[in-house]
C-alpha cells in the first residue's frame, strides 16, 4: 500500500486492488469515495470540489 497526505486528505492506493487503476480517497477515518486514475472521474460516492481537485493534482493523480 503506498499512501500520501495532502492538504487534509489521505490518499491510498493498495497494491492489490479491483481495476480500474484508482486511489481511495480519506478525511480522518472516513473514505469519501474513489478516483480513477486512468479515466480521471470519481468512483462511487466521492464528489470533486475545487480543494479536493487541487490536491489530487498536487498528489499526480488528476492532470
Amino acid at each position: 500500500m503506498s499512501q500520501k497526505k495532502i492538504d487534509g486528505y489521505l490518499f491510498r492506493i493498495y497494491k492489490v486492488d479491483h481495476p480500474p487503476y484508482h486511489v481511495h480517497v480519506f478525511v480522518g477515518n472516513k473514505e469519501l469515495g474513489q478516483f480513477n486514475i486512468e479515466n480521471q472521474t470519481p468512483m462511487g460516492s466521492l464528489i470533486l470540489n475545487s480543494k479536493l481537485r487541487k490536491a489530487l493534482r498536487k498528489g499526480g493523480y488528476l492532470k
